[in-house]
């Protein structure tokens, strides 16, 4: 998986959407998986 890949789709997603409430929960499963 490319989490940099992910989370950059993720950060532009969400700057349009709702902020960084689902990004830091795809941190914290992101931390939990490493």
């Amino acid at each position: 998986i490319e989490w940099n890949f992910i989370i950059a789709q993720l950060e532009e997603e969400l700057e349009e959407e709702q902020g960084n409430t689902a990004l830091e929960e795809a941190m914290q499963q992101k931390a939990e998986l490493e």
